[in-house]
């Protein structure tokens, strides 16, 4: 895993939008962060990114689940790109 993947492994795992942790193993969201971290091999904002994080977790676990909005989607964008 390199510094960027890690970066992005710590700040998903620490907000853990669908709370899973700890009661699953501690890579639940790897497909998302590996998502991310891919995403990320090109220069983006910090709109770009958040949109993106918003859509992947949409799509992975659907609105029941993933209930959180846009603005803390902007936030933790804003914690992976700093």
């Amino acid at each position: 895993m390199n510094s960027l993947s890690e970066k992005v492994a710590r700040v998903i795992n620490d907000w853990d939008p669908i709370n899973l942790l700890p009661l699953f193993p501690p890579d639940e969201y790897i497909k998302e962060i590996d998502s991310i971290t891919q995403f990320l091999e090109a220069p983006k904002n910090v709109n770009q990114l958040a949109d993106f994080i918003y859509s992947l977790f949409l799509e992975r676990f659907g609105e029941t689940v993933f209930d959180m909005d846009k603005s803390e989607c902007i936030n933790i964008a804003n914690q992976i790109l700093k």
